[in-house]
């Protein structure tokens, strides 16, 4: 996939999954290449690194969910994929070859991170806390409401060329 499939793709997934982006954090590989397109208006011409889609889920859950991220995917056609062949669950969902990963904190209380996510999708836990996965209300740093406009109106648009 080239770059400008794959930021489709990208924009696509934040779009897919944005009434659950206030308990959310995006890291790994895409967010230097949001802050620095989007809210630094820097615009690095191929600063991404990975393709995955990695968001950080915090020790708490602030939202109230109808639904969990895995059913909301899976209605959406996303693929499942099974990292342990020889068990259903759990899964990396992927929009077309893009994997969308869910990163937590090993002291976490997994039952309340499931209750958004669902306990069908595999949640990655990492080895030390970087204080970086709770949402940037949360840790006091809010992004930019122009940056966030400019993030959403990106979603739009290439949601509406589908």
């Amino acid at each position: 996939m080239d770059r400008e499939k794959i930021e489709a793709v990208f924009f696509n997934v934040v779009d897919d999954i944005r009434d659950y982006l206030p308990d959310l954090t995006l890291v790994g590989g895409w967010m230097p290449y949001i802050y620095s397109n989007y809210l630094w208006k820097a615009k690095i011409r191929n600063p991404i690194v990975t393709v995955d889609i990695d968001f950080g889920v915090g020790h708490t859950v602030a939202g109230k969910y109808q639904k969990t991220i895995f059913e909301t995917l899976s209605r959406l056609g996303y693929k499942e994929r099974r990292p342990k062949t020889d068990r259903m669950f759990p899964v990396v969902l992927y929009k077309e070859k893009v994997p969308v990963e869910f990163i937590t904190y090993p002291t976490v209380d997994i039952k309340a991170i499931e209750k958004m996510v669902g306990t069908q999708i595999q949640i990655n836990k990492i080895e030390q806390d970087p204080g970086s996965l709770s949402s940037p209300r949360k840790r006091g740093s809010q992004v930019p409401a122009q940056g966030r406009d400019d993030i959403k109106s990106k979603a739009s648009a290439i949601t509406t060329v589908k």
